[in-house]
């Protein structure tokens, strides 16, 4: 069987560029709209530094409106008795949420990749691994963030889950009711929820429930049904384990995540050298080895958020650093902050 190596095929500068459409092109975050592009970031990335600022209007306040009456002005007639009847105008006041540029990598070998590959289409085959690779790397990045804004923001979660597995009971479990409260947490925001990432586990309990429509050619399903209108985006990621005491069992939760339009921000950057191939003389004791090296340049932000500049202890965060209840503080008034979390115990 002829074989094809790396070099063989992935031209650096044509495969990082197809990497990163395709990536875009298979994100399930980006498709049903949950992640959204933003061109202030990715500009931003074409400079230097680690943080950006990102200045906002805040919106008019709800002040009532004036009366509208005929009495003059009081800078005409000042003197008049009837003075104090203009009215005094509003101002607008302006917030500030700052984001933080991501700079990761990740390396494989050519025996691992393209050892075994041959024909026309060894590049596409390669490139497709390497994109599910960061599809996968970023859904966990995000699921980390929301973990974090969790755990520091108590307006952002409806929990019914119990202490621990063993007094779980029906009301800890998911329901059509639990969904609904966890959207009425977003007020009358809620409208703009567009779709809903479940656990496995979940979506299978949706589907007994007969919550789930499967219809073909809806745009908004993805692969895995619709509810209420919204898209059903299934992920492992979204099962979190927590040990209590020795006498009672894990207390097993499962987040359930109902996402607005722009939920995250997302910005692209250029590495230097995005993707290279490289050679190890020595590896395989002098026999050789070839290594794909793919580096990214990103920001993925949470609308509504700023990031704490000592988030990180190095120049990105880790996903652990994310999950940090600290990590992030809230900018936006709550009912405009695009998602709200479901915690049950299945």
């Amino acid at each position: 069987m002829a074989q094809t190596q790396i070099s063989d095929v992935v031209v650096p500068e044509v495969f990082a560029p197809y990497v990163q459409l395709l990536s875009t092109n298979l994100s399930l975050l980006v498709k049903t709209g949950v992640v959204a592009s933003s061109p202030a970031l990715s500009s931003f990335l074409a400079g230097g530094g680690t943080f950006i600022d990102m200045p906002h209007w805040n919106d008019l306040s709800d002040t009532l409106a004036n009366i509208s009456g005929d009495a003059g002005s009081d800078n005409i007639r000042p003197g008049n008795a009837a003075a104090g009847n203009d009215s005094t105008p509003l101002n607008i006041t302006t917030g500030r949420t700052v984001a933080i540029r991501n700079n990761r990598n990740q390396s494989w070998s050519a025996m691992d990749l393209a050892s075994q590959l041959a024909g026309p289409d060894a590049m596409s085959a390669i490139a497709g691994r390497v994109a599910q690779y960061w599809v996968r790397q970023d859904q966990l990045q995000l699921n980390a963030v929301i973990e974090g804004l969790v755990a520091g923001n108590a307006s952002l979660v409806n929990d019914i889950s119990a202490a621990n597995t063993v007094d779980a009971a029906a009301g800890n479990l998911f329901s059509a009711n639990a969904l609904l409260d966890t959207f009425q947490l977003m007020g009358d925001h809620k409208q703009n929820i567009s779709a809903i990432a479940v656990h496995s586990a979940v979506h299978t309990a949706m589907q007994k429930l007969n919550l789930i429509d499967f219809v073909s050619n809806s745009e908004g399903n993805v692969g895995f049904g619709t509810y209420m209108g919204k898209s059903l985006i299934v992920d492992d990621g979204l099962s979190i384990t927590t040990d209590t005491d020795n006498s009672l069992a894990a207390r097993n939760q499962y987040f359930t995540v109902a996402y607005g339009t722009g939920a995250f921000q997302y910005g692209t950057g250029s590495p230097r050298v995005a993707a290279e191939v490289s050679r190890e003389a020595l590896a395989g004791n002098g026999g050789g080895q070839e290594v794909l090296t793919s580096r990214r340049e990103y920001v993925l932000h949470p609308a509504g958020f700023t990031v704490n500049t000592n988030v990180a202890a190095a120049q990105s965060p880790t996903n652990v650093e994310l999950t940090a209840s600290d990590a992030y503080a809230m900018t936006f008034e709550r009912k405009n902050v695009p998602f709200a979390v479901l915690v049950t115990n299945g």
